[in-house]
């Protein structure tokens, strides 16, 4: 459901609502006070807060909960998914180092089905929520194995949410068209290479600029 963010009652009755009904705020998308939208919401809002000194608990939420019930039956505004896709990756770059984050989670997190965000991820980026992990994890370990050249391969994987390093290898060589251990010789040389001033681009340098673009 699709929340718009009006013009919120004071806190006592924005607070029995989240105490005893299921409004998850990180749901809400702002639209600004100009849309007519936002202000005939509010000023249903505004009305419930009339009434709420002749009404219990229970019934406080009940009628907050039918304001929000409609507005989750209006059809979805074009710039609502990209929101919604916009805070996920967001999310997804603080999280990135749990290796134990999983799609589903990051989905709970923006209050809404995995199913959903799988959707519009594919809509505006081309992938699933599952492929886009997968992909910046595979860049944070390839850019790992080239700036700690003795930590081992298995090390670097495991961090990045890979336990099995033969299955690693395998998606790492399918994004990277290289295998982890030929990607870190490569970025040593050319970091070798830079540091002896050499001119041009040895062929380390070049695999390795091979190998990045793969992942575009």
């Amino acid at each position: 459901m699709e929340l718009t963010h009006v013009a919120t009652p004071p806190e006592s009755m924005l607070e029995r609502a989240v105490r005893t009904g299921p409004v998850d705020l990180r749901t809400a998308v702002t639209r600004g006070e100009e849309h007519a939208g936002e202000r005939v919401v509010a000023g249903l809002l505004r009305q419930i807060l009339c009434e709420s000194s002749s009404l219990s608990e229970r019934d406080c939420v009940a009628a907050v909960g039918v304001v929000l019930e409609a507005i989750g039956m209006c059809g979805r505004a074009p710039e609502l998914p990209q929101a919604r896709v916009e805070r996920a990756l967001a999310d997804i770059e603080v999280r990135l180092g749990d290796p134990t984050l999983q799609p589903a989670d990051i989905a709970r997190a923006q209050g809404v089905s995995r199913r959903y965000l799988d959707g519009v991820m594919a809509e505006q980026l081309g992938c699933s929520l599952a492929a886009h992990i997968r992909r910046r994890r595979l860049e944070r370990a390839a850019s790992e194995l080239s700036l700690r050249p003795l930590e081992a391969v298995s090390e670097v994987a495991a961090r990045w949410g890979f336990r099995d390093t033969s299955h690693f290898t395998r998606l790492f060589r399918g994004h990277f068209a290289t295998t982890p251990a030929a990607y870190r010789r490569a970025a040593r040389d050319h970091t070798n290479t830079r540091t002896c001033g050499g001119g041009g681009r040895t062929a380390g340098a070049a695999s390795l600029a091979r190998g990045s673009s793969a992942a575009e």
